[in-house]
């Protein structure tokens, strides 16, 4: 618990570097395509790439540091999901699967996603959905600070 407390401790105090360093013009670009949730995923990372290389050097290593830690809690949650779907019966294995499909679909607008996924969850027991699912269609935690960050100061 004060390992988990402290990692975000640390990576608040990465997007407040980030976000401090960036001009008001700046924050309501970022914040446009984080909002976007017309957007695909690989959309939504194009424009963001697009965008982080308009930005100086200290400012592209501060999105670099907060998008690295990202990816490992990405790859840490999905692999805690995979190893739960596993202890599941075949039944709700295969729905658990389909869900995991959509989540992993980068070319679906993140609204669709998340109509679909909700769909889909009903499906699943009250118990499994809230342990492995609990805010699944979302953005990932890193873009809803940093999206807080910047509308905060907005």
């Amino acid at each position: 618990m004060v390992q988990s407390f402290t990692i975000f401790l640390t990576r608040r105090n990465e997007i407040n570097l980030f976000d401090q360093s960036l001009t008001e013009v700046q924050r309501k670009q970022f914040l446009a395509i984080l909002s976007d949730s017309s957007l695909s995923e690989q959309q939504a990372d194009d424009k963001i790439d697009g965008f982080i290389n308009t930005l100086n050097d200290t400012q592209q290593g501060w999105y670099k540091i907060i998008k690295e830690r990202q990816q490992l809690s990405i790859e840490a949650e999905k692999a805690f999901r995979l190893e739960k779907i596993a202890e599941m019966p075949q039944s709700l294995q295969k729905i658990a699967n389909e869900i995991e499909k959509v989540y992993d679909d980068r070319n679906i607008s993140q609204s669709d996603k998340k109509a679909k996924i909700t769909e889909m969850k009903k499906l699943l027991p009250v118990e499994i959905r809230d342990e492995l699912f609990p805010v699944y269609a979302n953005a990932p935690i890193i873009f809803i600070l940093i999206a807080a960050l910047l509308a905060r100061r907005g």
